[in-house]
């Protein structure tokens, strides 16, 4: 699951993505819709998202004012704009992506597709990394790793019992 939020200050243009994201994309969990940097850099900190919709005019700030207080970014951001002259400076942040509104349902999807895909790489690498922790350290208890929801759940040998 790919928790997420949007980040925009034009409620219609909001309720929009949401519509559009509730319908075709499952896999997004929306966290919910912030309209001021202020909100939204709360609400990076209080959820964690994987994923970011980030307007660039929000009003008296931008949505680079709301990067540039996040010392570490541990997430995606796909800036949603009704303006092509940010790309470039969009590609600076390393943005995920760059949707023009009216956001195509065909470019949302892909958006998607490419976090999920991005998100199972970072998974396998988890598990690749644990493995050879594991076969370079031999004394240690084995472990296995289980996927859930919030990522992996390490479980040593002796706590399992069936």
């Amino acid at each position: 699951m790919i928790k997420a939020i949007i980040v925009e200050n034009e409620t219609e243009a909001a309720n929009a993505l949401i519509k559009l994201i509730q319908k075709h994309c499952p896999e997004v969990q929306l966290i919910g819709a912030f309209a001021t940097v202020a909100d939204a850099f709360v609400a990076l900190s209080d959820h964690s998202p994987h994923l970011v919709f980030l307007d660039i005019e929000l009003n008296e700030e931008s949505g680079f004012d709301l990067l540039e207080k996040i010392a570490s970014p541990n997430f995606d951001v796909v800036f949603t704009t009704a303006y092509s002259d940010y790309a470039l400076r969009a590609i600076k942040y390393s943005c995920l992506d760059y949707l023009l509104k009216p956001i195509a349902i065909d470019e949302l999807k892909a958006v998607v597709q490419k976090e999920n895909k991005k998100q199972n790489q970072n998974d396998f690498r988890a598990q690749l990394t644990n493995l050879i922790q594991t076969l370079k350290n031999p004394g240690q208890e084995p472990k296995l790793c289980i996927p859930s929801s919030e990522g992996f759940v390490v479980l040593y040998k002796s706590e399992i019992v069936m």
